[in-house]
């Protein structure tokens, strides 16, 4: 047999044995190729479940969000307050009824500040108010979350102020009445006495001295009775006020001037500390300088002669503090809560109202007054009044008042 057909005798068994192992190869390949096509299947089929499944509940949670945003929005229209959104540039994106109703004009798209301008009047009695048309407006502003922009509240408190001045007038003249019987001997008896001099002053045999003598006992008698009347009507006028802007040193400069030929006549000394504030409050000048001047009288009658009375007007935020000093005997502690009560008085001739003015007059301004004292070291009340502003989103600034240079003086 040649030798090329045994080589190839001898060869057939090795390739046969390499193909069969190459086709079991295979088999188990395709076996796990299956396996894994069916397990991939498997996957497929859970992710599909679950895509399903979180997507029907996105859609749930995008109906309840369209829905709570539908809530939302029924309940911003039914609010009795307007409600405006501002964003970062000024510009008005979304407004409800109330605001396009309040402020009679399209708000969608323009700059808040025009609107503002057009259509608020800031209130001078009460700087966080505002007057729209013949209606009251408190306003608040609130920053946006996670975004530029703010919202703007306006709110109508003009029945809420009207049933407040009127509550404060029926408390006011309650108490009037309540202590008009009271008090009338208190004006019958200086009454007395001024008729008393009267008669005195027809006497044909009176001396000059004698005469003049009688004029200012009359004249005493006359100024009592006027100061009661006074304290009278101002604790019952109450808040009817009618504010203006007033600057602080200016109504200091008043008082000092009003207060001298008292001061001369009661051997005291007024002392305005030094620097005095100038800035603006909105007040009744007339009337705050009454309650300043009882806060002066009432430190004289407590000091008697030779009393000392300092004023200091400081600024603490956005409020002008006031403060009135006398280095007179103090309130005794067992008086001290009934010191603004209405009248009560610790003097005989007191009508007990002059402090319940002041008080009031305070109170009408939207400020507070408080007091400290300690026997033998004097008291001090303490005025605050909220300073005059403007909101810098609605309109421009206003200027201060001039500097009136009225630095530390003593009026004697």
């Amino acid at each position: 047999m040649p030798r090329s057909q045994t080589n190839q005798t001898i060869a057939k068994p090795t390739q046969v044995t390499e193909l069969a192992g190459a086709f079991s190869a295979f088999n188990d390949l395709s076996e796990q190729l299956l396996l894994a096509y069916s397990a991939l299947e498997n996957r497929v089929a859970l992710l599909t479940e679950e895509l399903a499944a979180a997507r029907s509940e996105r859609l749930n949670q995008l109906a309840e969000k369209e829905r709570l945003a539908l809530r939302l929005q029924q309940l911003i229209d039914a609010l009795p307050a307007a409600v405006i959104v501002v964003d970062g540039e000024g510009i008005v994106r979304e407004c409800n009824g109330v605001a396009q109703t309040l402020l009679a004009e399209s708000l969608l798209d323009r700059p808040w500040r025009d609107v503002a301008a057009r259509a608020l009047t800031q209130a001078p009695e009460e700087p966080g108010e505002w007057i729209v048309g013949t209606r009251r407006v408190s306003l608040s502003v609130s920053q946006l979350n996670g975004e530029p922009g703010q919202i703007i509240l306006l709110q109508d408190v003009t029945e809420t102020r009207r049933l407040q001045h009127s509550l404060d007038r029926h408390r006011r003249l309650s108490a009037m009445g309540e202590m008009v019987a009271s008090i009338a001997h208190q004006l019958r008896t200086p009454l007395a006495t001024a008729l008393l001099q009267v008669s005195q002053l027809r006497g044909e045999r009176l001396q000059a001295g004698d005469r003049d003598a009688v004029l200012g006992k009359l004249t005493s008698r006359l100024r009592h009775l006027d100061t009661m009347v006074n304290d009278m009507l101002g604790f019952a006028r109450g808040s009817d006020l009618a504010l203006a802007r007033v600057a602080t040193d200016e109504l200091i400069h008043d008082l000092a001037g009003g207060m001298e030929h008292v001061l001369n006549d009661r051997q005291a000394k007024l002392i305005i500390e030094d620097p005095l504030l100038s800035t603006l409050i909105a007040c009744n000048k007339d009337v705050m300088l009454g309650a300043l001047q009882n806060l002066v009288t009432n430190a004289m009658d407590a000091g008697g002669p030779g009393v000392t009375v300092r004023i200091n007007v400081v600024a603490d935020g956005d409020e002008v503090v006031i403060r009135v000093a006398d280095d007179g005997p103090g309130i005794r502690a067992d008086v001290k809560e009934r010191v603004f009560e209405p009248f009560f008085t610790t003097r005989a001739n007191g009508t007990g109202l002059g402090l319940a003015v002041v008080r009031s007059v305070v109170l009408a301004h939207g400020g507070s007054i408080d007091f400290a004292s300690e026997s033998d070291r004097g008291t001090e009340f303490e005025i605050r009044l909220p300073a005059f502003r403007d909101d810098s989103l609605l309109v421009s600034g206003h200027s201060a008042a001039s500097a009136m240079g009225l630095n530390k003086k003593e009026v004697v």
